[in-house]
């Protein structure tokens, strides 16, 4: 059998299967690219950290901010019962009822003068939670770049 012909036959086995090799390489790389990659584990690992933290700073926000108002509307009673003392004769305060009023007085001063310490713990524990979503949504935004 001449060389050529040992040449075609050949060709016509091997041709056939390097296609279909090429193809099936193709195909598995496009599948590859298309499919999104698991992210690593340090990294799914934060996240769930974050979104813990977040979601805990959320719940302690909430309880804080309640506590906060329910101050604010015990500070509130106070100062109306001070001016309901004072309200009781156009004179004054009556002197039967002068110890309560200054009891009362200096209850609401007391408290008045703790708001500002509770507004700025409210406030940081607002800057907390503030900064605990950012870095939960940062790496969020980290994973989807991940996933495209």
């Amino acid at each position: 059998m001449p060389l050529s012909d040992r040449f075609r036959k050949w060709s016509r086995v091997l041709l056939p299967m390097v296609v279909v090799v090429l193809l099936g390489s193709i195909l598995l790389e496009v599948r590859r690219r298309t499919r999104p990659a698991r992210p690593p584990a340090e990294l799914r690992t934060r996240l769930l950290h974050a979104r813990a933290a977040a979601d805990s700073c959320a719940a302690a926000l909430a309880v804080e901010e309640e506590r906060f108002r329910a101050f604010g509307a015990r500070v509130d009673s106070m100062r109306e019962a001070v001016r309901g003392f004072e309200a009781l004769d156009p004179a004054g305060v009556p002197a039967d009822s002068y110890a309560r009023y200054l009891a009362a007085f200096d209850s609401y001063n007391a408290a008045a003068a703790a708001w500002p310490a509770r507004a700025d713990s409210l406030r940081a524990h607002w800057a907390a939670c503030r900064d605990a979503t950012e870095l939960y949504n940062a790496l969020v935004d980290s994973l989807r770049g991940l996933m495209r």
